[in-house]
């Protein structure tokens, strides 16, 4: 019996011992980081850096071609070797990695190695664009491969980087980035050089900026305190726990109440995995685990999302803390950045020069930071082809990166400015020789009069210059071109070298977004309109009112536009057809407010204004006497600036007590347009109707709130108003 315990002993004591040899023969196995694989492009010119993991003091030997490197992993495991620099080949090549095991990689080749980042965009596979199977055949002819890295993000910097080096052929092509592999074909023809091309798009749309930088980076830069801040106090999930308290306490109250029958007690939010907004988030996952790869420069596509376009400016403020970052984390100090501009797209929920004040970011990166061009994309469709995009990035790269001086990187850039009483003389380098339009006259150059008034120039060139005038406009405060999310009027200005100029302005008027800091902050004026742009040979009709007159706006714009610059009432922020300050009587006449506005905007030919609901909503009856006579005095200020007024009367709703908060809103209405109407007439003043237009059609017309109107009623009132409009500028 001893002796069948003692060999059961051994054996099990044999077993143990085996296991923690496979255990450590297991954990020493040599491994390389993932971005070392079958297939890829390795640097030329330049040491080959590789690096992985192994057991601790083991010896590694490398070998690639005729290279031969050695390694030590370190106590931790790691370890890394450097090859002598290689020229390109185009013969592919193994790389074999020996320690305990052996690792053979095949298809190796040396090349030019390129690093593209960015978002949605970046990763858009080639079969989306026109003719894919003809630049599936161009690419799939070439000496490229792709590294397509998997998505994830990151609360701590990774040391590896999970993806997958392609080798690119006409069949493969389609199922990849287009932008990649076009501008991968365009730089291997150019150099006759394999092109790899690491693709680290962001793992979830909407990445901001912030996401992209490293945490001491962003420690050391002040535009990034109100972001880090934010998510030091909780971030999104702070919110929303908030919120959930505040029903959780209101819930307690109801069950106080109705302690027999409450309601269901209300569910916790579920919480967001904000990892892709953090700050560094994206960072840590794609960017870190590269630190130490040699590649020759940066594609950046980045911004095309609602997140950037909305902190426009800070968003720029940090552009050059991301690039002085990336250079840092590889050791290159000129490393080019070639940073496409924000796509011409329109982004519904912030205004329309949010993104404007974003490119204006990315060429002030250009012009202050060197060995950095942005690649222009207003001239584009807003799905701008990835050819003409490649194109224009093999430009800069060529340029730049492998001083390739034969033709310009970027098409004109704004040099100087010069006013000279009413005529503003810019100045353009860049031009190929000259600058031309790319359309019968030049469009999307506007002139300012004041802060407030912007109108479409009169345009001449003269060689690399640009001489700008408009009628009317004799002390021109600035010019802008193109600067707007999606331009009014496509852009044409450009060079002789076939490239488009980059949007700018010259006035030094406040931003929309500059204010706008913490990564939750919306700034509740944002109008989702461009600056209006007039016409400086048409006549201006301003539009004062509430929410109504909101509705009609936009129709009765498109009615008159070869008639009318129809502009609507505006606070600092820009133009609207909505108050808050002079859509009633008591605002406009508190501390001057209209007098002051008209003052600050120059002439009107024909103002409409509807002054009532707000007013009259939660009157009592007899308040319209008083209204009367406030109204007496808004015409009073429209007489001293000698401007045509048309009254436009209040719409009212089905009936009274429809509304529970305004039982008497029908009634009102009726009372209020009745005393306003009889002052109009005694001032021979042309009144707009809308209460007898629409109260005919009222239950088809009206919403369910019961207050505004459908898209009929709002064409039936800007066709009305359009009338009285015309009536006015003919008298």
């Amino acid at each position: 019996m001893q002796n069948v315990m003692r060999k059961n002993v051994l054996l099990c004591l044999f077993i143990l011992i085996a296991l923690v040899v496979f255990s450590m023969r297991a954990h020493g196995q040599v491994t390389l980081s993932p971005v070392f694989a079958s297939n890829m492009v390795l640097q030329q010119g330049k040491p080959i850096h590789l690096w992985g993991r192994a057991a601790a003091d083991e010896a590694i030997d490398l070998t690639l071609g005729d290279a031969h490197a050695t390694a030590r992993a370190d106590r931790d495991g790691r370890w890394a070797a450097e090859l002598p620099a290689m020229n390109a080949s185009k013969k592919p090549m193994t790389l074999t990695v020996a320690a305990s095991n052996r690792i053979t990689l095949s298809n190796v080749l040396v090349g030019e190695v390129w690093v593209m980042a960015g978002g949605a965009d970046m990763k858009r596979d080639l079969r989306f664009e026109n003719d894919s199977d003809k630049l599936a055949a161009l690419v799939g002819e070439s000496p490229i491969r792709i590294y397509d890295a998997s998505p994830a993000v990151a609360d701590e910097p990774k040391d590896q980087l999970a993806g997958e080096w392609k080798a690119v052929n006409a069949g493969a092509a389609r199922l990849l980035s287009a932008e990649a592999m076009l501008f991968a074909q365009r730089l291997g023809a150019a150099l006759d050089a394999p092109v790899g091309v690491i693709v680290l798009a962001a793992p979830f749309p909407g990445s901001p900026i912030e996401a992209w930088i490293s945490h001491p980076a962003l420690e050391a830069a002040p535009a990034a305190k109100p972001i880090l801040q934010f998510y030091a106090d909780g971030g999104w999930n702070k919110k929303a726990d908030e919120a959930y308290q505040q029903k959780l306490d209101e819930w307690m109250k109801i069950r106080q109440s109705l302690p027999l029958d409450p309601p269901p007690k209300p569910e916790p939010g579920k919480r967001i995995d904000d990892r892709h907004l953090r700050p560094a988030g994206v960072y840590n996952a794609l960017i870190a685990p590269l630190a130490g790869l040699a590649f020759r420069g940066v594609v950046f596509d980045h911004g095309d999302n609602e997140q950037s376009v909305m902190h426009g400016v800070q968003e720029s403020r940090l552009l050059p803390v991301l690039i002085a970052d990336w250079r840092r984390a590889f050791a290159n100090e000129a490393m080019t950045f070639a940073l496409v501009e924000l796509r011409p797209e329109r982004f519904g929920k912030f205004d329309d020069r949010c993104g404007a004040e974003l490119r204006e970011g990315q060429s002030m990166a250009e012009r202050e930071l060197s060995h950095v061009f942005v690649a222009n994309t207003v001239d584009l469709p807003g799905k701008t082809p990835a050819i003409a995009l490649a194109d224009r990035l093999a430009r800069i790269a060529l340029f730049d990166a492998y001083q390739r001086t034969d033709t310009d990187p970027v098409g004109p850039r704004l040099a100087s400015v010069k006013v000279d009483g009413a005529t503003t003389t810019l100045s353009f380098t860049h031009t190929g020789g000259g600058l031309v339009f790319d359309a019968d006259k030049p469009r999307d150059i506007a002139l300012a009069s004041s802060m407030y008034r912007w109108v479409w120039a009169d345009v001449k060139i003269d060689g690399d210059t640009l001489i700008v005038t408009a009628p009317g406009v004799d002390k021109p405060e600035g010019v802008r071109y193109a600067y707007q999310d999606l331009p009014d009027r496509r852009p044409t200005l450009m060079g002789k070298n076939g490239l488009p100029a980059a949007p700018f302005r010259t006035d030094t008027h406040p931003t929309y977004t500059g204010s706008i800091t913490a990564p939750d902050t919306v700034d509740r004026y944002f109008t989702r309109k461009a600056l209006y742009i007039e016409n400086p040979r048409l006549p201006r009709v301003l539009i004062i009112g509430d929410s109504i007159s909101g509705g009609y706006h936009e129709p009765l714009r498109t009615l008159l536009k070869d008639e009318a610059n129809v502009i609507g009432e505006a606070d600092g922020k820009g133009w609207r057809s909505m108050g808050p300050r002079c859509y009633t009587t008591t605002g406009s006449l508190a501390n001057d407010q209209l007098k002051y506005f008209l003052a600050s905007r120059e002439h009107f030919d024909v103002i409409t204004f509807n002054m009532g609901i707000h007013e009259f909503a939660a009157a009592q009856p007899g308040s319209e006497a008083a209204y009367a006579k406030r109204l007496e005095q808004v015409l009073a200020v429209f007489d001293q600036y000698g401007t045509k007024p048309i009254w436009v009367a209040s719409t009212g709703t089905i009936s009274d007590n429809l509304i529970p908060r305004f039982p008497l809103y029908l009634s009102n209405a009726q009372r209020y347009n009745a005393a306003a109407a009889k002052l109009m007439e005694s001032h021979h003043v042309p009144i707009a109707d809308l209460y007898a237009l629409t109260q005919p059609h009222v239950k088809e017309w009206i919403n369910e709130d019961h207050i505004h109107f459908n898209d009929e009623a709002k064409q039936a009132m800007a066709q009305l108003l359009a009338e009285r409009i015309r009536e006015a500028l003919k008298r």
